[in-house]
């Protein structure tokens, strides 16, 4: 297992990336100097001995725990070049209080692992040779996203904080899996 704490108050600042809001960089920017945070973590497959390119949707299933009532994932894909610079291609966001939907709140048990299949969004990229595939894992990405307090009280009422200790779970008899929709080209 991999883990973090997230601290609602000292949030993953976002940087970057595909959104609309008003006076945030967006487009691509190096990542590498913010991954060197305690509270972001990074898997990284083997450098590539050919071209790689995708075009679709991109989708993660991960096993979740948490000793907070409530936590957000947020998960990007990022290409790493040869020189050390990382690039998100896309990213995307679970509430996990949400994973059932939107009708109702699911909030979790401490000591309790979840097991979720997320969409991080839509890429078309081609990972060059010698550059690496990677996921960058999260509990916030603020102002992207809102911070969750991870109480499980409504986070617009409530004044409370809680920091909260995040496992991602990866073992044999628990695997994690990227799906990327590669495109084989033709010889």
């Amino acid at each position: 297992a991999s883990a973090f704490v997230n601290d609602p108050m000292k949030p993953v600042p976002s940087l970057g990336g595909s959104h609309l809001m008003s006076g945030l960089p967006t487009g691509p920017h190096d990542r590498s100097a913010l991954q060197k945070r305690p509270d972001v973590l990074t898997f990284e497959g083997p450098m590539l001995e050919e071209d790689q390119e995708i075009a679709g949707m991109a989708r993660i299933k991960l096993n979740v725990a948490a000793d907070v009532p409530d936590c957000d994932v947020i998960v990007k894909l990022c290409d790493v070049w040869p020189n050390g610079k990382v690039y998100e291609l896309c990213s995307g966001i679970q509430r996990m209080s949400f994973r059932k939907g939107f009708e109702s709140k699911a909030l979790m048990r401490s000591g309790k692992t979840y097991h979720i299949d997320m969409n991080i969004g839509n890429a078309a990229h081609v990972f060059k040779i010698g550059h690496r595939v990677q996921v960058e894992i999260a509990g916030s990405c603020f102002p992207h996203y809102t911070r969750n307090l991870q109480t499980g009280e409504c986070n617009y009422t409530t004044t409370k904080t809680l920091k909260g200790a995040i496992k991602i779970i990866h073992d044999p008899h628990a695997p994690c899996e990227l799906k990327l929709p590669v495109i084989k080209r033709r010889t």
